[in-house]
């Protein structure tokens, strides 16, 4: 369409040359001072903040040097899950969950090591373990998936 030079480029022409014209002229009054929802007092009220070029909103920030307090990362952590309590749960039930799963691999292979020297009984006695241990692994990984996607 504007290769073709017709009416479409000609009001793409004087489109662009109106954009170039108003982008060099100040902005309008109206956005000269504007409302800040991000500057604010304590109690919610909205600033008026000068952004004409006298007035910058741009501040030279202050640095510090050092690492991020742990505070900081405990802060972020605490709010983002909820509470302490939540937080020491969670790592209990990731515990225990965990703990739960590698003594029901190490009774399978347990069983493997005594299933060669065992006598018929014990492969009910054995059994009845591995499928207690592994179904109790089982239930405290799914509460362990549920509670970390919960939070």
């Amino acid at each position: 369409l504007i290769k073709s030079k017709g009416n479409f480029a000609k009001l793409m022409a004087e489109f662009n040359a109106t954009q170039n014209k108003e982008s060099k002229t100040a902005p309008p009054p109206e956005l000269a001072r504007v409302r800040s929802s991000s500057i604010g007092s304590a109690d919610g009220e909205k600033e008026e903040v000068d952004m004409t070029e006298e007035g910058k909103l741009i501040e030279v920030e202050g640095l510090e040097k050092g690492g991020v307090d742990l505070k900081v990362f405990e802060l972020y952590f605490v709010k983002a899950v909820g509470s302490k309590r939540v937080i020491v749960g969670l790592l209990i039930l990731s515990i225990m969950a965990q703990a739960t799963q590698n003594i029901h691999e190490l009774m399978t292979a347990v069983w493997s090591e005594e299933s060669e020297k065992a006598e018929p009984n014990d492969f009910v006695k054995y059994f009845t373990i591995w499928t207690i241990l592994g179904i109790f692994a089982l239930i405290l990984a799914l509460f362990r998936a549920r509670a970390w996607a919960w939070q």
